[in-house]
């Protein structure tokens, strides 16, 4: 079906879209003939880009560039004061538009004008500053003009904190610009446009969110992975995947499954995950290693609280490993940073965290006996432990985080 823009809205109600009071022909430059078919491919696109990425956001930018004949588009989310953020923009050179990104967007007048517009407004750059203003600028002078960049119209999407969404569409210089004829289709597809931004910016504070939380178990000197509700891995932090990569006590077989060393202690560790499942107990255990050395030791519990809010639709259980030989000891600067210690006693305390005894500490650090107790005694009073066992229990406790700087 063929229809032109201003009986869009008679049709709208009928196929789900939003209905809009347009212009009649008379007042209306844009009376060109739009399919349904057309107009609804056009925010199928729009919304798949407000899940997917670059790509998708370019597909559609391209297809509403060219429904309102224009040529360049872009679709922002950027920081209302500077106007840096994520760009996506089209038929506009890869180089010209990062100069933009980085500092011509923060001194275009349209877009300081859209600070004070409500959020899915349309606008013209005619319309939202004097054209004085506009030729008188660095931004138009310096990039706008270099680059053949006349007229635009735009939505502005979203208003949320300090973020702004827009999506505009420009024509060339010598084009004449959009008129308030191409308001009407323009407000059919704010609402959408609206929607699919707010969607971008959940997505991209949820990923951002997941990538912080990633590289703070990266941090963790244990073994941490999410496991599924049937039981396979969802996620492991980097101390988890060198056990894993060691294959000595804990090891991963296809279809993300955990398997231990024996066939009694893999039983064991599913045992604990399906407690953890369906109880929602959790337990613990040591696992035996092929190559001899210290048990791992094991913590399986279910997922609770706020992270199973998050996670509960892909994860179901979270397990804890600690291999004991795998001594973390946090470097003799930091030591000394947070316990005032001197260079030597910051060294001596590192051996003695090692387990090593003072004759040991001695001989590896070609000094007398005498010499390191006297480190040791001061090391002792800062901090606050008096028996080598309490400072490298203390010393222990530190190598939570796989290293400080």
């Amino acid at each position: 079906m063929l229809l032109k823009v201003n009986e869009l809205n008679r049709v709208s109600a009928g196929t789900g879209m939003q209905a809009m009071m347009c212009p009649g022909p008379e007042n209306m430059s844009f009376d060109a003939m739009i399919s349904v078919d057309h107009l609804s491919r056009i925010i199928s696109l729009i919304y798949e880009a407000a899940v997917g990425g670059s790509e998708e956001w370019n597909t559609a930018l391209l297809n509403l560039s060219d429904l309102f004949g224009g040529w360049t588009a872009n679709a922002a989310l950027v920081d209302v004061r500077t106007f840096a953020g994520q760009w996506d923009a089209v038929r506009i050179d890869p180089a010209s538009f990062e100069s933009y990104a980085q500092y011509y967007g923060a001194l275009n007048p349209v877009n300081h004008a859209l600070t004070t517009l409500p959020t899915g407004s349309v606008y013209f750059d005619h319309t939202t500053t004097p054209q004085n203003e506009m030729i008188m600028s660095e931004f138009y002078n310096d990039w706008a003009r270099p680059n053949d960049l006349g007229g635009c119209m735009g939505v502005l999407a979203l208003r949320e904190d300090s973020k702004l969404g827009l999506v505009c569409i420009s024509r060339p210089l010598h084009k004449p610009d959009f008129d308030e004829g191409y308001r009407a289709a323009m407000e059919l597809l704010a609402p959408h446009l609206k929607l699919a931004m707010q969607v971008r910016q959940r997505l991209a504070t949820s990923r951002s969110e997941c990538a912080l939380a990633c590289s703070a178990l990266d941090q963790l000197s244990h073994g941490v992975m999410l496991l599924s509700p049937s039981g396979a891995l969802q996620f492991s932090n980097a101390a988890m995947k060198d056990i894993l990569e060691q294959r000595d006590g804990l090891q991963i077989v296809q279809g993300g499954l955990i398997i231990a060393s024996t066939p009694a202690t893999t039983r064991t560790i599913r045992r604990m995950i399906e407690k953890a499942l369906t109880v929602g107990k959790g337990s613990s255990t040591a696992l035996g290693r092929p190559t001899g050395k210290q048990d791992l030791h094991v913590l399986i519990m279910p997922i609770s609280g706020a992270l199973s809010e998050r996670v509960q639709a892909s994860a179901g259980a979270i397990m804890f490993v600690t291999d004991p030989e795998c001594v973390v000891l946090q470097s003799a600067e930091c030591l000394r940073e947070i316990f005032g210690l001197t260079a030597a006693e910051a060294i001596v305390a590192q051996e003695i965290g090692t387990g090593a005894g003072v004759k040991q500490v001695a001989r590896r650090l070609a000094v007398s006996e005498t010499t390191v107790r006297t480190h040791l005694q001061k090391v002792f009073v800062k901090t606050g432990t008096d028996r080598q066992a309490r400072l490298t229990k203390l010393l222990a406790s530190l190598g939570v985080v796989r290293s400080v700087a």
